[in-house]
């Protein structure tokens, strides 16, 4: 695929995948609802969270199988903006330098505005031609809602998890 970063391996590539898939899924269905609603709190995770519930899913099942393959504590994601790229990469989610109308936006530390500890996300809306255009919150404030409007072209600090 044109402009994608390549991927690490899932961590289900392993001997053990239904056993690990099984177990990551049942604590899901047990802990869910509840992780998702530490979301619930006026950032830029907040809507894309509640956009792309399924990211979250998957990068908390895969946390938890690495910590189960580990034999350590499961621990939970530090789902911090700066840290969705390299997580969704660690839970087998394709992590691209190309936009897709659904995906999630990372943007690093500094990168088009993005705070400078935390990073930013936002979901791709649309596409028109060289732009693409965005959802976010706690854009000017807690619980503030805007749109933006990008280059398509890659740009260090900017990466995509794809739908």
């Amino acid at each position: 695929m044109a402009g994608a970063v390549a991927t690490q391996p899932s961590v289900y590539a392993h001997a053990r995948l239904t056993d690990v898939q099984l177990r990551a899924r049942q604590q899901w269905a047990v802990q869910g609802l509840a992780i998702l609603r530490t979301f619930r709190n006026g950032q830029c995770t907040d809507l894309v969270a509640r956009m792309r519930p399924d990211v979250i899913s998957l990068i908390y099942q895969a946390s938890w199988a690495i910590g189960f393959l580990n034999a350590t504590t499961p621990i939970r994601p530090d789902f911090l903006a700066r840290n969705w790229a390299r997580l969704a990469r660690a839970a087998g989610l394709i992590v691209s330098s190309s936009s897709r109308v659904g995906a999630v936006v990372v943007w690093q530390p500094g990168i088009e505005g993005a705070d400078a500890p935390t990073g930013h996300v936002g979901i791709v809306i649309g596409i028109s031609g060289s732009r693409f255009t965005t959802r976010e919150e706690n854009v000017g404030g807690t619980y503030h809602y805007a749109s933006g409007s990008y280059s398509t072209r890659p740009l260090a600090g900017r990466l995509f998890i794809l739908p």
